[in-house]
């Protein structure tokens, strides 16, 4: 088998493996599970904002408030590094798995971009009755402030 025929191999068995939704059928359990973390729920304000700077984010995530983080990236990227604690949900898989998580947990979404493929993710959560926001920088800005993230 040649390296090139490994790497497809590696690949192709890494997606139907679970990296995101990528099924039509979400009740073959592809869609991330979530249980509601316990904590506090965090209070980012009055405003209403989608966009939640990650300082603030930071905040809340030091004090051990109830939220989870949602990488919106492809899952190759999320396999790369990724906030630690993420559930991957790329965001071609949005509104195929955004109906299927609860509705009683907050979500953080965020991407590279840092608002495109996040946004997606939290209009699809939002518009199935969830709760969710951005991560206003994004992960790239959120890495080069030091923040945790993990490395393969």
């Amino acid at each position: 088998m040649t390296r090139v025929n490994r790497f497809i191999l590696l690949v192709g068995v890494t997606l139907v493996a679970g990296f995101g939704c990528g099924s039509e059928d979400p009740s073959r359990g592809q869609c991330p599970s979530v249980q509601a973390p316990v904590g506090g729920t965090p209070d980012f304000g009055a405003d209403e904002s989608l966009y939640i700077s990650m300082d603030r984010i930071k905040a809340a995530l030091d004090q051990d408030l109830r939220f989870v983080f949602i990488d919106a990236r492809p899952g190759g990227d999320f396999q790369m590094g990724h906030i630690p604690g993420s559930i991957s949900l790329p965001f071609f898989d949005a509104e195929l798995c955004a109906s299927l998580l609860p509705k009683d947990v907050l979500y953080v979404a965020y991407c590279a971009c840092p608002h495109a493929e996040s946004g997606i993710v939290a209009k699809a959560i939002n518009a199935a009755g969830g709760n969710a926001k951005i991560l206003d920088e994004g992960y790239i800005a959120w890495k080069q402030a030091g923040y945790p993230v993990t490395s393969p």
